[in-house]
């Protein structure tokens, strides 16, 4: 486990990127977390998120706007658990202002009560790309 500011990140590989939010998420805990993005990246061609929001205080408005940051990373999905209707309205928010920018349109969202819900469906949404990816490389 890995603390970046106050947030505690755990890598998994080989795409998956977990992070527990703890109070606000600054520019600065951004670029970090990019790092370690652009390396699961590097080994798997994707970036899965699992992202705990249950302590989350909220995006600085300097945040979201560097999001657009991420536009090299290929985010293939972001599960998230622990938010709240307001945190997930504003959740829902950030992640379209980022995929707008970006042009990623290949990074669903959703959210879940628990953790357990959210890992069940990154499981099943990387056995999705996975097969995705099995019948491009396959010719017919």
């Amino acid at each position: 486990m890995l603390r970046i500011g106050p947030h505690t990140v755990k890598l998994e590989p080989p795409d998956l990127f977990g992070m527990v939010l703890d109070g606000l998420l600054l520019p600065e805990h951004v670029e970090e977390t990019y790092v370690y993005q652009r390396i699961l990246a590097a080994d798997s061609g994707r970036v899965l998120l699992l992202i705990d929001l249950a302590q989350a205080m909220g995006l600085p408005a300097e945040t979201r706007r560097m999001m657009k940051n991420a536009g090299d990373l290929p985010y293939r999905g972001i599960a998230i658990h622990g938010a709240n209707f307001k945190k997930r309205v504003l959740g829902n928010m950030a992640v379209m202002a980022m995929n707008l920018l970006t042009g990623n349109q290949e990074c669903p969202v959703r959210f879940f009560a628990t953790e357990a819900e959210a890992r069940r469906w990154i499981i099943v949404r990387r056995a999705v790309l996975v097969q995705a990816r099995s019948r491009v490389a396959t010719p017919r």
